[in-house]
């Protein structure tokens, strides 16, 4: 899971992707849910959790097995800027919907949670995963 800069003046546009063995199944739907103020996760009895997220749709690229959510500055300035800034940290996971091929029911699955700074943000870097119990 990363999270990177992709170009663009004055301020690129930011993406959340991830990749995705869908294997047989369908995605029908992806989002990402991320937060980036104060404390943005808690350990609850499941593992990390966001607190007071927002959300971005995502979109599922099958010939690369890769879920994108993109911010784009003309519709998102302020969290564009944000995550243009030196300061900019975020913690972010993804929830798909999906189905199985003979199936019409639609389940879901969330990843761990996961967190990014600028330097990471700015490199492509890889995002760190926050492990059940662990900061």
């Amino acid at each position: 899971m990363n999270m990177a800069k992709i170009g663009g003046k004055p301020l690129p546009v930011f993406e959340f992707n991830a990749r995705v063995a869908e294997e047989e199944n369908k995605i029908v739907k992806s989002k990402v849910y991320f937060s980036t103020e104060g404390e943005m996760y808690k350990q609850g009895d499941e593992g990390a959790e966001l607190i007071d997220p927002k959300t971005l749709d995502g979109e599922y690229v099958r010939n690369v097995h890769q879920l994108r959510a993109t911010v784009d500055p003309a519709k998102d300035e302020a969290l564009a800027t944000y995550l243009n800034s030196p300061d900019a940290k975020v913690a972010f996971q993804w929830e798909v919907e999906w189905s199985a091929p003979e199936s019409e029911e639609v389940n879901k699955t969330r990843s761990p949670v996961y967190v990014t700074d600028n330097k990471t943000i700015a490199s492509a870097g890889l995002a760190r995963e926050i492990p059940a119990g662990g900061k």
